[in-house]
């Protein structure tokens, strides 16, 4: 499933409009729409961001898109393609996931003990 398409699924769920979550991102509703479009893709942080206010496990989230966490060790996220006949928009829409990723690891970071934090205020 592709970066958009969860964000509007989940959002759709939840009931919130585009317009709440971009204001929450602090963004337009223009571009908040273009990630659920596809048509663009928000920021790791962005996303960081999202996965909170929607209440949706990232980590999840990412192991969906194909990555998948070594959680036996601190090892960056191992890239795994789980179908070997993917078309090409696909492939180059998980490159460009991926490459995202990989430059933003100090973001993943940051989400992760966001998350951990989060959790813990719920108890």
């Amino acid at each position: 499933m592709m970066v958009g398409y969860k964000l509007k699924k989940v959002r759709e769920d939840k009931r919130i409009s585009q317009q709440e979550l971009a204001d929450y991102l602090n963004i337009s509703q223009k571009t908040y729409s273009n990630f659920e479009s596809c048509k663009s893709t928000p920021s790791l942080k962005q996303l960081c961001t999202l996965s909170i206010k929607l209440e949706f496990d990232l980590v999840e989230y990412l192991k969906e898109l194909g990555i998948k966490f070594n959680t036996s060790s601190q090892e960056l996220p191992e890239i795994l393609f789980t179908e070997k006949n993917e078309n090409i928009k696909l492939l180059e829409h998980r490159i460009s996931n991926y490459k995202l990723l990989l430059n933003s690891k100090d973001d993943i970071i940051e989400l992760l003990k966001q998350k951990i934090e989060w959790i813990e205020r719920q108890r």
